[in-house]
């Protein structure tokens, strides 16, 4: 399992740009749909060649 640095890493070299909530917890914004996610759930999508722009898991076509 990756560290959080490693997770920096990876989604900065795949072009998601982090941003800070008003909370202080940091987010990411996905370059193919300027959308949102946690850093945990950015990372998966990362490893997963997530299509943001397909279905989601679960969802039939």
């Amino acid at each position: 399992m990756e560290n959080g640095d490693e997770e920096r890493r990876m989604l900065e070299a795949a072009g998601w740009e982090p941003q800070e909530r008003e909370d202080g917890e940091t987010v990411w914004k996905n370059p193919a749909n300027d959308l949102v996610y946690p850093q945990g759930q950015a990372a998966a999508m990362v490893r997963e060649g997530a299509d943001p722009e397909g279905p989601q898991p679960g969802l039939k076509e």
